[in-house]
């Protein structure tokens, strides 16, 4: 039997009655309630008083105190108040028992068994629900609000009447099976709970209403219709089933987080063909949603296999009948509910009765839950089946458009929103068929996640919810630091980095963190992707919304990351924490600037440089700056603050081939210098200099020349000399472009001068090589070659990426100079590399025409027409007007060929 662990004794009965009879002191007839109660509430008094020892027996007392004074307050739905009252009456009974025995015999909280504890906070959280719904509807309300209120009150009774018999019923299991609770009594050599005088003791069983038939209706899997993405799982897990029938039947838990589809899966498996084929109506689907106690999980389980005809008497017995009788199928759904409780002899004596079940060669066991930890006690099935994730983005679209009918570009953002997670995307598509999706994706941005729900507050419709239930867990509950170190990773994105644990562990004083991040992962409310501990998008939306981050560790935040951005992505070079976290800063410069930062100068200056940090690695996106010119305006930014801002926009538009924006916005700048007294700044300099940039890029040299010349008195002026050098290589490029080469080597010479004691390494590799083009053009190739090796030296030294690949394609350019073809060729596909990665457009459309010269010196026609129909199509891209005409100009000699 399974059961075999539980003391044999806890059956037995006792003076008075049997044990079942101790726990059913009823009121047979319906006339009798009124008077009963009044006897109740005396007792309860007494009970409320004397139970000083377990505090929440005292508590319950108080609250059915309140709950039974409230029958006259709902005469208008008295056939099912009075079945409430009842079980009320019943219950008021078990908690007059308790209270006087514990007082009698000296027992503590302790003393008494899990899960008789785990029925009383449970009974407590209900009677808390019926006062306040009694408490909602007799309140001081006229009219219709006052008529809708009572409609809701009635389906709360009633709802209120079905739980409450499931509540007496795991009362009458807790006490009549739990074997420590029965050694207890022996121990005290007495009867802890005797018979009440005038209290009549009905037959074996559970009666007067309690077994409605309602109560045990057999739930069967039904097989999902809207279902994709799982095929891989379903195989997995059939494999496991037929594979150990007989010798060793399979013990599968299926687990993720919530909304991720568990039971949509089980359903699948336990209605699939193989399966009803092989166990015919042996399927028996167990949901455990309401279940908190070893007790009540039995009860649901003889519910299921239709053995609770006969009460709590046998019970186990009729179970282990049912389930050794035939091969069978058994599913728990929603172990995590009886199982997850922050009392170890609770969560001990759900995985006994579980592990009872698994010794049974007889039955297959599948179970679902919350999370990414296995009950203990059980040898569950090799290979494992991994926890659940998101569908992949086809299936979630598959799901979509076999709800909603349809699917667009809207549908897709909004799937993607919500990261493919299956409720989420089912309970948006059931709302795309009365909305559009386009309404739909504004009001997502409007309302995020809360807008993610149909129907009532239940975690299969309502995702805020579904959310809501794993984070408020037990294992939640018994790590408090657990919630916050989540709002602290919902903040943000990349998550934790495994490098960077030793950072946090100083940064969140307080917070035991490698025991507090296992917790999130046993609540599958966080994953390890890459090396990095990432908490769901949608976990995110949900966290940024509760304000779970106390403000000091929130500011402890901030500052880490600004300190990080102006220490390291300052540095000019690819520095790997910057790299590791520039997500993550990216985030929290966006929260900074949302939270109402105090410090102006610190914030915009940490984004100026965070935002060359970002042009280093090819990241061209503008949102975070555009979000400063929100930020401006609600705070009254000053022109001095913004001006080195909008300098950092026009970098970032220009290096992303943006010729145009990137202008208007350098235009933007110098204009706002002007009128502001901010002309005599650096900012100001390094304006008029890109605009010379944009200009050159246009082949306007005149304009180009002015502009730089305007940056270069500017940087006189303020004795800048990393300006002035800067502007003389721009002025250089000038002269070059208009073959001024005598002109254009003095400038570069003078660059280089003027920088060798004031700029970090790499920028001198910079100017290097364009000293060494210059040479190229000259034909002075052993130079040049000299030059650009000194420069790719120095780029590779401090890691800037873009610079290296630059290098590589000028040396490629020396090498066909002197047609060695093929190391030109693997040059120009090495800088095409590193220009791919960079996202540099420009920089790959020049590797490209470098590539194609290459193939017509090879006389390969075909390679090199595809290689410079993809430059003119990359320039064109990056409005270089200059090298779109030689493109045109090199295919149309390829054509003469």
């Amino acid at each position: 039997m399974f059961l075999r662990k539980r003391s044999s004794s806890a059956s037995s009965s006792s003076p008075g009655g049997t044990a079942s009879g101790l726990l059913e002191p009823i009121v047979r007839d319906v006339n009798l309630v009124s008077s009963t109660l009044q006897v109740s509430l005396e007792a309860l008094r007494d009970a409320a008083a004397l139970a000083t020892n377990v505090p929440y027996i005292a508590l319950v007392a108080g609250i059915l105190l309140q709950a039974i004074r409230m029958a006259d307050e709902v005469k208008q739905y008295k056939d099912t108040w009075d079945r409430v009252m009842r079980k009320l009456s019943r219950i008021a009974g078990i908690v007059v028992y308790v209270g006087e025995s514990c007082q009698k015999h000296g027992l503590k909280e302790g003393d008494l068994p899990s899960g008789l504890r785990t029925s009383f906070q449970t009974l407590q959280s209900e009677l808390s629900g019926i006062q306040d719904a009694v408490t909602g509807c007799v309140s001081e309300v006229r009219g219709f609000r006052r008529f809708l209120l009572r409609r809701t009150m009635a389906y709360r009774i009633a709802q209120y009447d079905e739980e409450l018999s499931d509540l007496l019923q795991t009362f009458q299991v807790e006490l009549a099976l739990d074997g420590r609770f029965s050694q207890i009594v022996q121990e005290r050599n007495t009867v802890v709970f005797p018979i009440p005088a005038g209290m009549s003791v009905p037959p074996a069983g559970l009666s007067d209403g309690i077994t409605d038939a309602t109560c045990f209706t057999q739930q069967k899997p039904s097989t999902p219709q809207i279902f994709f993405g799982r095929d891989e799982e379903v195989a997995h897990i059939l494999e496991m089933i037929f594979k150990g029938l007989g010798s060793s039947p399979a013990r599968v838990a299926i687990l993720g987080p919530g909304g991720i589809g568990k039971t949509t899966l089980a359903s699948a498996v336990l209605t699939h063909e193989r399966v009803r084929n092989h166990f015919g109506q042996a399927v028996y689907f167990v949901p455990c949603e309401s279940t908190f106690s070893s007790g009540a999980l039995l009860i649901q389980i003889g519910k299921a296999l239709g053995v609770f005809d006969g009460g709590a008497d046998g019970l186990a017995s009729r179970v282990n009948g049912v389930l050794q009788a035939a091969e069978c199928i058994l599913c728990l759904d929603n172990f995590e509910s009886p199982w997850d409780q922050a009392d170890t002899p609770t969560r001990h004596a759900v995985e006994e009765l579980l592990s009872g079940i698994t010794d049974l060669r007889t039955v297959t066991v599948l179970i679902t839950m919350r999370g990414a930890e296995r009950p203990a006690q059980t040898r569950w099935s090799q290979p494992f089946l991994a926890p659940l994730r998101a569908l992949d983005s086809s299936s979630a679209k598959a799901v979509w458009e076999h709800i909603a009918g349809q699917f667009d570009s809207f549908s897709e953002i909004l799937i993607s929103e919500v990261g493919y997670v299956p409720l989420a995307v089912t309970l948006l598509a059931h709302l795309a068929q009365a909305t559009s999706s386009a309404l739909l994706s504004e009001e997502w941005n409007r309302r995020n996640i809360s807008l993610v729900q149909k129907g009532q507050k239940h975690r299969l419709s309502n995702l805020e919810f579904s959310i809501q239930l794993s984070i408020e867990s037990e294992r939640m509950k018994a790590n408090p630091s657990a919630k916050v170190l989540l709002g602290v990773l919902s903040l943000l994105p990349d998550g934790m980095h495994f490098k960077q644990l030793k950072q946090f562990e100083e940064l969140l004083v307080g917070i035991a963190l490698i025991p507090t991040l296992a917790v999130l992962q046993q609540c599958s409310l966080i994953n390890q992707d890459e090396g990095r501990f990432q908490t769901h998008p949608l976990i995110r939306h949900f966290c940024k919304r509760q304000s779970f981050v106390p403000p000091a560790y929130e500011a402890a935040l901030v500052d880490f990351y600004v300190t990080l951005t102006l220490s390291k992505a300052s540095s000019g070079i690819d520095d790997s924490e910057a790299a590791l976290e520039v997500n993550n800063t990216k985030a929290i410069l966006f929260h900074l600037l949302d939270s109402g930062y105090k410090d102006h100068d610190r914030a915009l200056g940490a984004i100026v440089h965070f935002t060359s940090f970002c042009i280093r690695i090819g990241d061209f996106s503008e949102g975070l700056l555009e979000h400063v010119t929100l930020f401006a305006k609600r705070n009254d930014v000053s022109a001095s603050l913004l001006v080195p801002v909008i300098r950092s926009w026009s970098n970032l538009l220009y290096f992303a081939d943006d010729l145009y924006k990137a202008g208007a916005k350098a235009e933007e700048g110098r204009l706002l210098c002007l009128t502001t007294n901010n002309d005599k700044t650096e900012a100001y300099g390094g304006i008029l200099s890109r605009l010379g940039d944009v200009h050159l890029r246009a082949d306007d040299l005149v304009q180009a020349e002015t502009r730089y010349m305007e940056a270069l008195s500017v940087y006189q002026t303020l004795n800048d000399l990393s300006g002035v050098g800067n502007a003389y290589a721009s002025i250089a490029g000038v002269y070059e472009r208009q073959n001024k080469l005598d002109d254009a080597e003095e400038y570069y010479k003078k660059c280089i001068d003027t920088h060798a004691a004031t700029e970090p390494s790499w920028r001198h590799g910079h100017h290097y090589r364009l000293l060494g083009d210059l040479y190229t053009r000259r034909g002075d190739l052993d130079e040049a070659e000299r030059l650009v090796n000194k420069a790719l030296a120095l780029h590779r030294q401090d890691g800037v990426a873009l610079s290296e690949g630059n290098d590589l394609r000028a040396l490629a350019e020396i090498f066909l100079r002197r047609m060695k073809l093929d190391e030109a060729e693997a040059y120009y596909q090495a800088a095409l590399d590193i220009h791919t990665r960079c996202n540099d457009a420009a920089g790959q459309g020049c590797d490209y025409n470098g590539l194609g010269m290459v193939y017509m010196e090879k006389r390969d026609v075909e390679k090199a027409r595809d290689m410079l129909e993809r430059a003119l199509t990359l320039h064109t891209q990056s409005q270089d007007k200059i090298w779109v005409k030689f493109d045109a100009d090199c295919l149309n000699n390829l054509v003469l060929q």
